[in-house]
């Protein structure tokens, strides 16, 4: 729900705090604002992309207690206020929480690589980097079997027809 409401007003949420009982059983969870927290003004290695950037100590959150023995929560504290800018109705697509791919844009993305048919990120949601993420997991998972797959039919078309060769 918390969710929503922030897809809505133009922020992106993560989980935050976590409060357990002794036995590990949830008891209070915090939702923040993905710009959550102090800038790390450490030095840093290069190589690892900096998150401080996008940290902005901002306030905004929903903290929920949930019922023991239930699956209910009350909402006992929400702070609204941001201090930094949100995202326009526009820009909400480049957000972290709305460039997951769905099953069905995956689908959508093999049937393209498949056809060579090629589409912007109007077409097929996403941006250019869950594009390649997603052909990058599509051949992980194809692995070797590629191979074997072009080189079984180039055989079953070399004994349809005598005069192919490969």
């Amino acid at each position: 729900m918390y969710r929503n409401y922030a897809l809505e007003s133009g922020f992106d949420v993560r989980l935050g705090r976590v409060k357990k009982t002794n036995n590990g059983n949830i008891t209070n969870r915090h939702l923040v604002c993905n710009r959550e927290g102090n800038p790390n003004t450490s030095k840093h290695n290069k190589t690892q992309r900096s998150k401080a950037l996008f940290r902005r100590n901002c306030k905004a959150k929903v903290v929920l207690d949930i019922i023991l023995g239930t699956l209910k929560y009350v909402v006992s504290d929400f702070f609204e206020q941001h201090n930094h800018k949100l995202f326009s109705k526009g820009n909400m697509y480049l957000s972290r929480s709305t460039r997951k791919l769905d099953y069905a844009q995956e689908i959508f993305i093999h049937n393209l690589l498949y056809s060579a048919l090629q589409g912007g990120p109007s077409v097929r949601g996403g941006l250019v980097s869950d594009f390649k993420n997603a052909r990058r997991d599509l051949n992980f998972y194809i692995g070797g079997r590629d191979t074997k797959f072009l080189v079984d039919k180039m055989n079953d078309r070399k004994k349809n027809v005598p005069s192919f060769t490969f």
